[in-house]
């Protein structure tokens, strides 16, 4: 199973510039805050089905940004990244740091940045937290979109 979207109940958490959100994997579920001060609901929307639709056309490396600063202003970024293998797509939750990009960062366009498939933490050399999901499971993801009001 996969979905990735906005919670529809508030949260104490949650204000003007925050919303809860949630994506899953397979059984795996988490929550997380998405910030909204750069980016708007429908932005995150927008690029989160263009994500999964570019690992649904055959591209090798995807990601969905969970929290996306203004780049001049921020340190790092928040994503999913999507490594699809044959019919399975490999996804691991990463941070990606800006200077990485030097400067070249389109912010809708995050994806020649997603750096290769690693299941090995390059600092800690420990093992990455990966999950797999049936490629069938983004196709549908998309098609329940088309068939409702996401």
């Amino acid at each position: 199973m996969f979905s990735i979207g906005f919670l529809q109940e508030k949260r104490g958490l949650e204000h003007d510039d925050m919303r809860y959100a949630h994506i899953v994997l397979n059984d795996f579920t988490e929550e997380f805050l998405v910030p909204l001060t750069y980016w708007s609901e429908a932005d995150y929307r927008r690029h989160w089905i263009d994500g999964v639709v570019r690992v649904l056309s055959g591209e090798l490396r995807s990601c969905l940004v969970t929290a996306m600063y203004e780049p001049g202003r921020a340190n790092f970024l928040k994503w999913w990244a999507l490594y699809r293998v044959g019919e399975t797509v490999k996804v691991q939750e990463q941070l990606f740091f800006l200077a990485w990009a030097r400067g070249r960062l389109e912010p809708f366009n995050p994806y020649p940045h997603i750096r290769r498939r690693s299941t090995r933490d390059e600092d800690t050399g420990g093992q990455v937290s990966e999950w797999t999901v049936d490629i069938y499971h983004f196709k549908s993801f998309v098609d329940s979109l088309n068939a409702s009001s996401w």
